[in-house]
């Protein structure tokens, strides 16, 4: 049950416009970072909290930015959140806004040590539950989807993406790529 007095409920404007964040000259975009935004980064999320810049569809940014417009990219532990069926379309749509060289970086659970996790009883069935399948506070805390290391390389590489380091913090992999053309 969601409760009135939720802060999301109860959005006020955000910090920035489009038009503003399109007159930057170096236009780096967190997508999804919700209330815990990457610093240096305009904070794009579809769901209202006081931390978020720029209130926009991260599936639909092509509508607001020109392809190759966009300087770098930090999508972290929302990419579960879209459908397997979806992903490959988003990422390639981010892809697109990238300028040459731009970076993005990705950081995803992982789905192997999650399992490994609750095989090894590091961690309960309820904890497993909500690093497998999401938070579920709402429509925008559900996971739709789960990554091995291998599997979001090679998505990553099928959409054009070229992968540059992946460093892995607990239970997670964190993958920096560039749109090398």
């Amino acid at each position: 049950m969601v409760n009135e007095n939720d802060e999301h409920l109860q959005p006020e404007l955000p910090k920035l416009t489009i038009q503003e964040v399109l007159k930057q000259d170096v236009i780096k975009l967190d997508l999804g970072g919700g209330d815990h935004p990457a610093q240096g980064y305009v904070n794009v999320d579809v769901k209202y909290y006081p931390q978020v810049d720029l209130l926009l569809d991260i599936t639909k940014l092509h509508e607001h930015f020109q392809s190759q417009s966009v300087d770098g990219m930090t999508c972290r532990d929302t990419l579960q959140c879209f459908s397997h069926a979806d992903v490959r379309k988003i990422l390639k749509s981010w892809y697109q806004l990238l300028k040459p060289r731009g970076k993005f970086i990705v950081q995803v659970y992982d789905i192997d040590e999650i399992i490994k996790a609750l095989q090894s009883e590091e961690i309960g069935f309820e904890k497993f539950r909500s690093l497998a399948y999401g938070r579920q506070r709402d429509e925008y805390t559900v996971f739709r989807n789960c990554f091995t290391e291998q599997s979001l390389v090679d998505l990553l590489e099928k959409v054009g993406f070229v992968v540059q380091e992946v460093t892995r913090p607990p239970m997670r992999i964190k993958i920096l790529a560039i749109r090398e053309k």
